[in-house]
C-alpha cells in the first residue's frame, strides 16, 4: 500500500480548521437567532447562501478539470459551507419576518448584476471572465452587507449578531481568501480561481464594514 498518499499536510490541517470555524460560526449564530434577531436580516444569510453555492459550483468545475489536491480542498470549504448554511437560513426564515427592504435588496442585486453584465458586453467581455464573474458573486455578499450594516444603525442595535459569528466570519473568509491564493498560485491562476478570489475578497471588505457597525453598536 502506498502510504505516501495518506499523508496529512500542512494544507489539510488549514482546511480542517476553516471547517471547524464555519461550524462554529453556523452554531453561534443559530443559537443567537433563538434569543434576538435585532438588526437582522433574511437577506444577509439567505445571500450567503446564494454567494457560497455559486463559488461551490465554480470550484466542482475546477476539480473536474484538474483534479488537483487544492481544487479539492476549495470544493469541500465551500460544500461545508452549503451544508451549515442551510438550516442557518431555515431558522433566519422561521424568526426573520420578510419585510419590503428584504425584496429591495433582492431587486438592486439583480439590477447590479445586469448593469455589469451589460458593462462586460460593452468591453467585450464574456460571462466566463474572471473578472465579471467575480463581481457578479460578490454582489450577493456586499450588497446584504450594506444593508445589514444600514440595519444595524437604524436599530442602534447589533444584538442579533452573535459576537462568535462576527470574528468567525473574518476569520474564514480570510482563510479562504488564502486558500484560493495557494491554489491559484499552484494552478497558475485559472479563471474560476481569479473569479471566487475577488468575490471573496470583496465579501471580506463589506463585512469587515459590517464588524465595524457591529463594535460600535453592540
Amino acid at each position: 500500500m502506498n502510504t505516501k498518499s495518506f499523508r496529512i499536510t500542512g494544507s489539510d490541517v488549514f482546511t480542517a480548521i476553516q471547517m471547524y470555524l464555519a461550524y462554529y460560526f453556523a452554531k453561534a449564530q443559530m443559537l443567537k437567532m433563538m434569543v434576538s434577531v435585532q438588526g437582522m436580516t433574511i437577506n444577509w444569510l439567505l445571500c450567503a447562501l446564494i454567494f457560497i453555492s455559486l463559488n461551490l459550483v465554480i470550484s466542482i468545475g475546477l476539480y473536474g478539470k484538474t483534479r488537483s489536491h487544492s481544487a479539492l480542498q476549495t470544493l469541500i470549504i465551500y460544500a461545508w459551507w452549503v451544508v451549515l448554511l442551510v438550516p442557518t437560513v431555515t431558522i433566519a426564515f422561521i424568526k426573520c419576518a420578510w419585510i419590503g427592504q428584504d425584496t429591495l435588496i433582492l431587486t438592486l442585486i439583480i439590477v447590479a448584476a445586469t448593469i455589469v453584465s451589460f458593462w462586460g458586453r460593452a468591453n467585450s467581455r464574456s460571462m466566463a471572465d474572471p473578472v465579471i464573474r467575480g463581481i457578479l458573486i460578490g454582489l450577493f455578499r456586499v450588497v446584504p452587507h450594506l444593508y445589514l450594516t444600514y440595519r444595524v444603525i437604524l436599530a442602534g442595535s447589533s444584538r442579533g449578531l452573535a459576537p462568535g459569528a462576527v470574528w468567525a466570519a473574518n476569520i474564514t473568509a480570510f482563510a479562504r481568501i488564502a486558500t484560493l491564493c495557494i491554489q491559484g498560485h499552484k494552478s497558475n491562476w485559472d479563471k474560476g480561481t481569479k473569479a471566487m478570489l475577488l468575490a471573496e475578497s470583496a465579501n471580506e471588505g463589506s463585512w469587515l464594514l459590517v464588524t465595524l457597525m457591529w463594535y460600535i453598536y453592540r
